[in-house]
């Protein structure tokens, strides 16, 4: 029933107040438009955001609250421009009041939008669509002019061919009522074709990836999935509750063993309580009334809790030792101004009305200032050590240079290029060049979008690494600088059954691992080596890694298993084919390192409330001994250790920003560190004179070395930054290379190009090497 005009106008809302007694009060005008929202009212922490309208229409022209203004105008009823201004009264590190950021909007008459430019001055950043005749986006142009077209649509108006700014296409086809059968990216020979099938109800049956994999779901009577079930016949099926949440997940081998599975448990309210592992193991989340997760308890039994202020900020985090760390925020947002750690040094920033950190001052790295340009892109900083960089960038928001130069330090200069299509480069709206004080990098991509050369030079030596991919996008070859090529042979799903080597391009082709199988919906579980070893890893049903097992006909060269306590941490190794290599391991409530024993000894850690290691007791041959750390007064940096008795056994020196620039030891030549304008370490020196020195790039990789022991290096990284190659510096010639499967070394190759030497790399559970094994099986290094 309606309500007469007095009980409506009464029946506005003045005030709310939540569950924890927080209340919001309303404020209105005369035609009941909500003109202010004060938060936590009748509090000293209240905040009030205040809105303004336009005369003729039910739209603000202004949102105010501390620190900001927004301004907007309108057009015919459309949005013309937005301002953003900062009100802010801060002065240090520079005034920041009265900087102002505006987008304007253009329209069509038919109420499209046309354009739109950004808050850079002049028409730079300026972003234009173009529509047919029936009023769709026909094109996208950036503000580089780089166009993206919608070539052809069908009758219900959905786009069947899109091209890119580098001219690749993408095709789609749909059924009757509009959902995509298809989509094809470059049609043609090395196309990559996506097909899609539903059910009557609409849901998604099936995906079918370019190489001809599958995922098929399957759902229940409230089109909820309950099934996934890949091309191998393994599964994944989720029991949900009556609100279609997960109370239990599942994974299942072909034949329905399973082989991992989680457990949840759900409130009322949809939150999740608790999680159970496939051991029992449970971790358990406790709520305020406003649903806050304010406690959680781990497998242990052992608990943490968080606190929340009035606008469901944390403001306090209490560990499992009964340590807290402590926040502070601007009146909006969630923006830090205050950071305090377990000790309670409080690292500080000052936030301007954009929400951008202007400063900030470490009790560790000193303090940094920051400037931005109108677009919020940071364009200068400062250091503790007076390092200024500055940062350039095009107008579509991409990094063109990087220079940094500091006090008695040499500038470092990074530059970027982006958009090449020389020698038929798909380069458009991709980095196609860097170049940086260690030397330069270059980038060629397919129509898809993928590297399929990777070019580097370090100082005067050049290297390349080609790639090619199968239509999933997924690497199947690796050409390396020496010539040398890795093959992954895929199955239909994409995963790798086999790799292999050649020397040469059309070489003999040497087999590196075989019969390859993972876990269903999960990690490795092992592979035959092509010197005829068998690795076996094991898993448990959480998928936690609990053994590594290598063996050959004579019997294991490894056996380790790896116990873990609740949490999923290590406490124990053994290996039957090496005991000595057994260790323990014990931790503290908060999961610190507690105590360590293996072939090295034993070990007992003290840590402070953040995690500074402040002293270890060891016991090796019967001899024992201690470290007992002390920081330098109101920072984490430490400044001595000590034996038990007291004695001097090292001091630390720093840099403002935070870098170990020296470390003296009674008795002996002290080792000094120097860094680089971007605070990279390029020289180690003993005694003054200089034994180590490196380079690195623009991805902070080191990429070449200086050593009194191991000569001069150059490194060379895959894209997730593993290491693929070391050569000799002076002379280019290979040292090394090595082969990763996922994310494990393989195999390593060196010796003569056209008839190299492999080795097998067998790794931990850390993905630290424990076995080389030559071609014969034999072991030639052991850890």
């Amino acid at each position: 029933m309606a309500l007469p005009p007095s009980a409506a106008a009464s029946a506005t809302l003045t005030s709310q107040t939540d569950p924890l007694l927080r209340q919001t009060t309303f404020s209105y005008d005369s035609q009941r438009r909500t003109t202010a929202v004060t938060e936590a009212a009748g509090t000293p922490a209240a905040r009030t955001t205040t809105l303004g309208y336009d005369p003729l229409l039910n739209l603000p022209v202004t949102i105010t609250r501390q620190g900001l203004t927004e301004s907007r105008s309108y057009s015919a009823g459309k949005l013309a421009s937005l301002t953003l201004t900062d009100t802010t009264a801060i002065t240090v590190p520079y005034p920041t009041g009265g900087r102002t950021r505006t987008w304007s909007y253009d329209w069509l008459p038919t109420g499209q939008l046309l354009a739109v430019d950004g808050p850079l001055p002049g028409p730079a950043d300026r972003e234009v669509m173009t529509y047919d005749g029936a009023g769709q986006v026909q094109t996208h142009a950036n503000p580089l002019g780089q166009v993206t077209q919608v070539l052809a649509r069908n009758a219900m108006g959905k786009p069947l061919t899109v091209r890119d700014p580098n001219g690749v296409d993408t095709v789609l086809t749909y059924d009757a009522l509009g959902r995509p059968l298809t989509v094809t990216v470059d049609p043609g020979p090395g196309q990559s074709q996506y097909a899609m099938a539903y059910d009557p109800a609409g849901n998604l049956t099936r995906l079918t990836m370019p190489t001809g994999g599958w995922l098929d779901y399957s759902y229940d009577g409230a089109n909820r999935v309950t099934q996934i079930t890949n091309d191998r016949g393994e599964y994944v099926l989720f029991q949900l509750n009556a609100a279609g949440q997960p109370v239990l997940d599942s994974t299942h081998s072909a034949d329905g063993t399973v082989q991992r599975q989680t457990a949840r448990v759900f409130d009322e309210l949809g939150r999740l309580l608790r999680s159970v592992g496939a051991g029992g193991q449970t971790w358990q989340i406790g709520y305020d009334k406003v649903g806050n997760p304010v406690s959680g308890t781990d497998a242990r039994g052992k608990s943490a809790t968080t606190t929340f202020d009035r606008f469901d900020r944390p403001v306090t985090s209490t560990n499992e030792e009964n340590e807290t760390e402590n926040f502070a925020y601007t009146t909006f947002d969630a923006d830090l101004t205050e950071f305090r750690d377990g000790r309670n040094l409080a690292t500080a920033t000052v936030v301007d009305g954009f929400g951008q950190t202007v400063q900030e001052t470490s009790p560790d790295r000193g303090q940094i200032r920051y400037w931005y340009d109108e677009a919020g892109r940071t364009v200068q900083t400062i250091d503790a050590r007076g390092v200024t960089t500055a940062f350039a960038y095009d107008a579509a928001d991409r990094l063109l240079s990087e220079v940094s130069t500091g006090p008695g330090l040499a500038s470092q200069t990074l530059s970027y290029s982006w958009d090449s299509t020389a020698g038929g480069n798909r380069g458009i709206g991709r980095l196609t060049g860097v170049s940086d004080p260690s030397g330069a990098e270059a980038l060629v991509y397919d129509a898809q979008g993928r590297v399929v050369q990777r070019s580097k030079t370090i100082g005067p030596r050049a290297y390349s690494f080609s790639y090619a991919y199968n239509a999933n996008g997924q690497v199947t070859a690796i050409t390396y600088p020496s010539g040398h090529i890795v093959k992954y042979v895929r199955a239909a799903d994409g995963r790798v059954t086999k790799v292999r080597a050649l020397a040469y391009a059309g070489g003999p082709t040497i087999q590196l691992a075989g019969a390859i199988a993972y876990k269903p919906f999960g990690p490795l579980s092992g592979w035959l080596q092509g010197n005829g070893l068998t690795l076996t890893r094991s898993h448990d049903g959480n998928y936690w890694l609990t053994g590594i097992e290598l063996s050959g006909g004579a019997g294991p060269l490894l056996g380790m298993t790896l116990s873990r306590d609740a949490n999923g941490r290590v406490t124990a190794v053994a290996d039957t084919a090496a005991p000595q290599r057994a260790a323990s391991y014990s931790y503290t409530d908060a999961g610190r390192l507690d105590s360590a024993s293996g072939p090295w000894g034993s070990d007992d850690y003290t840590w402070d409330a953040n995690s500074n290691r402040i002293r270890v007791d060891r016991v090796v041959g019967g001899i024992s001994a201690s470290d007992v750390a002390t920081l330098a007064p109101g920072t984490n940096r430490l400044a001595e250790v000590r034996d038990a008795a007291g004695v001097l056994a090292r001091s630390y020196s720093y840099d403002p920003a935070g870098g170990t620039t020296e470390i003296t030891r009674p008795g002996f030549a002290s080792i000094g560190y120097s860094y680089d304008a971007r605070g990279r370490l390029t020289a180690v020196s003993a005694g003054g004179a200089v034994v180590a020195s490196y380079a690195y790039d623009w991805r902070e990789q080191r990429v070449a070395s200086s050593s009194q022991a191991g000569g001069d290096r150059h490194y060379l990284y895959g894209d997730d930054g593993e290491l693929l190659a070391e050569y000799d510096a002076a002379s280019g010639a290979l040292v090394r290379e090595f082969v990763w499967l996922d994310a494990m070394p393989l195999a390593m190759i060196s010796g003569p190009l056209a008839s190299p030497t492999y080795t097998w790399i067998t790794t931990g559970h850390l993905g630290e090497p424990l076995l080389l094994t030559d071609a014969a099986g034999a072991v030639v290094s052991s850890v």
